[in-house]
């Protein structure tokens, strides 16, 4: 659907001629003989509006000043055969987006159009973009309901509300930077620019480049001035990921603009002021690279205001059954597949997995299954070895793993009941688990139960 056009103009020829000229161009065309109808038509919020200065019954700079205080940001392009420089100086500063005198050329005005037509496609190409972040970035679009991730999601919350800086921690794949842009949507800070560096991923020689950008000349290469990724966060949020790899001379610079907010680019001489939050990520331990002397300390310590760690997955219980399922209808979408559910014992031995690679292996093992299987449930047989064959027993074998000699009916029972604790006390999963009908499950149950009376 094309965009829409309000035209504000008395004289009924012109309105005729340009209705008939924007219709041809493929604009939809509403009309106004004066500022009343202009205002009360306005709230059909029309992309761009004509605005002609001279009306009966005010002038167009009182429409204007009323348009640019509603709701809406229609591009507005003023109008007159009465043209003075104050008249467009006070134009443009009211919020008008161009000043054309009547006659107008047809050419220049189908340029503005164009161009006020670019500008409104940008916006709504921004606000798709922004939707969509908070979609895939915010809290609520973290997977997971554990304690433990609730307290950290709480956590979270909390810290958005301010402009402290954060220090994530946690293992290779929990979502580090999941958190920090949803730290970055929750903030006063969420409509201007999140800027991610990975520390580990930018070559050193280029990293002190990228993140403070340099001068025409700075060095061979330097032909023209580049921003820096720290300028460009600027009232923004700049997160450093992997910020345990970053080498101590750019340390020492990152500390600055932690304490004084400024930063010149290379081969400069100028001083330029940042407002910028800095929320730094890394899987290390960097308090003891600190203790080693490969970590500044005081930097630690201007980082470390606000930590917080991510959970692993192993540590979240059900969260792991939870990821999976999302994953499965992410996947859905994208190979345009129809995997309902997942058979409980395989659901169980995807919460007992150890996932050294956290929520980046559910993702990797779900598409792995969804590619090579064509099931609409996900099934023992399809998890991969490793999930499969790495719960072994689920009863405690002795010190350090070694062998205790033990009657069968014992471990029977110790197997049976430890396999019941791990579901949780659910019979039929764990009957599931076990490879056994609930019925034999109750039976043994109710006979150790006797026993003990």
């Amino acid at each position: 659907m094309g965009l829409t056009v309000l035209i504000v103009d008395d004289e009924e020829l012109i309105r005729y001629g340009l209705r008939e000229w924007l219709h041809e161009e493929g604009f939809n065309v509403l009309e106004a003989p004066d500022g009343a109808t202009a205002l009360e038509l306005a709230n059909e919020q029309p992309d761009i509006i004509l605005l002609d200065f001279k009306l009966p019954d005010m002038d167009g700079l009182t429409v204007l000043k009323e348009l640019t205080s509603r709701p809406g940001n229609p591009v507005i392009i003023m109008m007159t055969g009465y043209a003075t420089i104050e008249l467009a100086v006070d134009a443009m500063r009211s919020g008008a987006y161009h000043f054309i005198t009547k006659p107008w050329d047809q050419e220049d005005l189908t340029g503005r159009l164009h161009a006020a037509s670019e500008l409104i496609n940008l916006r709504i190409s921004n606000e798709e973009h922004r939707a969509n972040e908070i979609v895939n970035f915010s809290f609520d679009s973290i997977i997971g309901d554990s304690p433990v991730m609730r307290r950290v999601k709480t956590q979270a919350q909390k810290v958005a509300q301010t402009d402290a800086t954060v220090l994530i921690t946690g293992e290779t794949g929990t979502g580090k930077e999941v958190f920090a842009r949803a730290i970055h949507l929750a903030s006063p800070r969420q409509g201007n620019e999140f800027i991610a560096v990975n520390c580990a991923n930018i070559p050193e020689t280029l990293l002190e480049s990228e993140l403070f950008g340099y001068e025409p000349g700075a060095f061979t290469d330097a032909k023209k001035r580049k921003i820096g990724r720290i300028e460009r966060a600027d009232k923004g949020t700049l997160f450093l990921d992997e910020i345990g790899d970053m080498p101590l001379h750019l340390q020492a610079k990152i500390l600055r603009v932690l304490e004084n907010r400024e930063i010149e680019r290379l081969g400069g001489e100028k001083t330029i002021n940042v407002e910028v939050r800095v929320i730094a990520a890394t899987h290390q331990d960097i308090k003891k690279l600190a203790e080693e002397n490969k970590f500044r300390e005081d930097l630690y310590y201007r980082l470390n205001v606000v930590p917080i760690e991510i959970p692993p997955v192993r540590e979240r219980g059900d969260d792991a059954i939870q990821l999976a399922k999302h994953f499965i209808q992410a996947h859905n979408r994208l190979m345009n597949r129809n995997v309902r559910q997942i058979d409980p014992q395989a659901a169980l031995l995807l919460k007992a997995y150890n996932w050294p690679g956290n929520v980046r292996e559910v993702d990797n093992v779900i598409e792995r299954i969804m590619i090579l299987e064509d099931k609409e449930t996900i099934e023992v047989k399809h998890l991969p070895e490793e999930i499969r064959s790495s719960t072994g027993s689920v009863v405690s074998t002795g010190k350090n793993g070694g062998f205790r000699p033990i009657a069968l009916g014992l471990l029977e029972k110790e197997h049976i009941l430890a396999t019941l604790k791990f579901t949780n006390q659910h019979k039929k999963n764990a009957a599931d688990l076990l490879g056994i009908s609930r019925k034999t499950l109750k039976r043994k149950l109710d006979s150790w139960a006797k026993m003990s009376n």
